[in-house]
């Protein structure tokens, strides 16, 4: 998991006669502890800020037994790099693969618009902390841009992956080609 926003966990649970059941309960789940402790802190104090995932999605997986907290790690299933990303949420995770000299990275939502990498001072209405999301925006799209990593945003229209590029002082993005990274 990214983070805890509701589409992006709604896939964590079903539901099983009379209680939320974890979809893959063979499955460890690795949610951002940061996220996890923000929004336990909201729905117990009475300010259920889109809480009612948390309720159906997440801690239903924790009383399971089959959460596993990203605290400090910077690996996730031998395969997942993980980089902090936070802003739009406070404990928001980005997972870089590499594979074969080839990078990719799941954006989670550092941008939910391809704009944001021409203008990524714009934040949406869902950052909880906008100074940090910038600042995020900055870093991630200059890494983006320095290792030429394909990257995978959640909320993008088709094409939905490609590349960051450098434009002058600023970026743009290069949708990858169809077909990009399919093996034959």
């Amino acid at each position: 998991m990214t983070h805890r926003h509701a589409d992006h966990v709604g896939w964590n649970t079903v539901w099983d006669g009379d209680r939320w059941a974890p979809t893959f309960p063979n499955a460890r789940h690795h949610p951002p502890k940061t996220d996890y402790e923000f929004f336990k802190g909201e729905v117990e104090a009475g300010r259920p800020a889109d809480g009612g995932s948390f309720l159906d999605s997440v801690a239903p997986i924790v009383e399971a037994g089959v959460a596993s907290f990203i605290t400090n790690q910077t690996e996730v299933a031998d395969c997942l790099r993980v980089a902090p990303a936070t802003g739009h949420m406070p404990g928001q995770l980005n997972y870089w693969i590499e594979s074969g000299g080839e990078r990719a990275i799941l954006s989670a939502d550092i941008m939910h618009h391809v704009m944001q990498i021409r203008m990524p001072d714009w934040n949406t209405g869902f950052c909880i902390l906008p100074d940090e999301a910038r600042r995020t925006r900055h870093a991630f799209l200059a890494e983006a841009a320095r290792t030429g990593a394909l990257v995978m945003p959640c909320h993008f229209a088709p094409p939905h992956t490609g590349f960051v590029r450098r434009q002058g002082e600023g970026y743009t993005f290069e949708p990858a080609p169809s077909g990009y990274g399919q093996r034959p």
